[in-house]
């Protein structure tokens, strides 16, 4: 489907997730044409036109989230508009979770079982605050999956999708400093450019993501990642850093019914 472009040969069967593109839409300008964005400066009516078309795709209530590169999480247990968080959980079927992004990092999740779903926004802020442990954190504590057998592990996926490239993503001293505060293995993510850094995102993201269910004994993960770059490629994608007002993709995931 245009506009549309499944995720494949990685979820569990019952699990459907997509990513959407610049295509099929009906906004215009830079906006053009599939803009899921409603903060973005583009027509309310035309952006809620464009969430229509996901919704009737995958006939499902989808769960958008109100993202503020914070690092907070949400669990959804039905349906809701517009949630505060930049990372939500859930394990209604009938829902699908969303994160928009026009060069952050996108994160989908499931549990190989299909019951916990979920998504996050990670930008260099979320990042640096700790919006992954904190999602790895809750979908470990909450008591989502029973160990009946001792030996017995889950298998949780890890989609990490398009983003601006540590190439095309140049950071000052006080990002770079943030991140080196917080542990200096993270230092191996940058690069010197000049008077600034290029940011590998992407690759700090997936560091994160390995170091935290190493030290978890009931946990395993599989991890894909999409590494097409968000700012090179503006056929495909919007990208705040190269064109400033634009527009915002959507990834989405959901159980299939």
């Amino acid at each position: 489907m245009v506009g549309i472009d499944v995720i494949q040969d990685f979820f569990p069967t019952k699990i459907h997730a997509l990513i959407t593109n610049r295509q099929g839409g009906f906004s215009s300008l830079n906006f053009k044409s599939l803009n899921l964005g409603l903060m973005s400066g583009d027509s309310v009516k035309l952006v809620k036109k464009n969430r229509s078309i996901i919704r009737e795709y995958l006939e499902s209530d989808i769960v958008w989230m109100n993202q503020t590169h914070s690092s907070d999480v949400s669990f959804i247990s039905k349906y809701s508009s517009f949630v505060n968080a930049d990372g939500i959980i859930t394990r209604n079927s009938e829902l699908a979770c969303a994160v928009l992004t026009a060069d952050c990092l996108p994160i989908l999740f499931c549990s190989s079982d299909a019951e916990l779903i979920g998504s996050i926004h990670a930008g260099w802020k979320g990042l640096s605050s700790g919006i992954l442990e904190n999602f790895f954190k809750k979908i470990v504590s909450e008591n989502f999956f029973s160990f009946n057998n001792p030996n017995s592990k889950h298998l949780f996926y890890f989609w990490f999708g398009p983003c601006i490239c540590k190439n095309c993503y140049e950071v000052g001293d006080e990002v770079k400093t943030k991140f080196s505060i917080l542990d200096q293995n993270y230092d191996e993510f940058f690069e010197p450019a000049y008077n600034k850094w290029y940011f590998d995102m992407q690759s700090l993201a997936v560091y994160k993501t390995r170091i935290f269910f190493n030290s978890q004994e009931k946990y395993v993960i599989k991890i894909k990642v999409d590494n097409r770059c968000t700012y090179e490629d503006d056929k495909t994608f919007f990208s705040y850093r190269r064109d400033g007002k634009t527009g915002r993709m959507a990834s989405v995931i959901i159980t299939d019914k």
